[in-house]
């Protein structure tokens, strides 16, 4: 593992942790995100699937009997679990990921995505709804 997966895991942990306590709103504003349309290049990914669970994310991407295990692709992910509920996106200059973000009734998973027209997430973190860190898969 290279050293800029160790501290893009370690940033979306800080900022994830930090923005499922507080308020949406405010955590946009403060950290310089806004919500934008899931980009073309990605939206087109047959996204028929659904996440029963978020916790079931975890097991597919688990080695080495998870279903998905290798696959980090944007649009397989997309056509696995269906269209995300948000995209959120940096101000320009502050960095070329964003979050594509899938809202649950348990919980929030998050994936960590370059700029279009990146194709390859980086981590997915999977958080509980009283923002308890459930699994980080990068």
């Amino acid at each position: 593992m290279n050293l800029t997966s160790i501290l893009c895991a370690l940033l979306m942990v800080f900022v994830l942790n930090r923005g499922v306590k507080g308020s949406e709103p405010d955590f946009y504003r403060t950290r310089g995100y806004k919500v934008q349309p899931i980009p073309l290049e990605w939206s087109r990914a047959n996204g028929s699937g659904t996440i029963p669970d978020v916790r079931d994310v975890a097991v597919d991407f688990r080695w080495p009997a998870g279903r998905a295990f290798g696959d980090f692709s944007i649009k397989g992910f997309i056509a696995r679990y269906g269209m995300p509920d948000q995209y959120w996106v940096r101000e320009r200059g502050k960095g070329d990921w964003d979050y594509l973000v899938y809202d649950r009734s348990e919980g929030i998973l998050l994936v960590y995505v370059p700029k279009p027209p990146g194709a390859k997430f980086g981590a997915v973190a999977i958080w509980d709804r009283k923002g308890r860190l459930l699994d980080l898969i990068k």
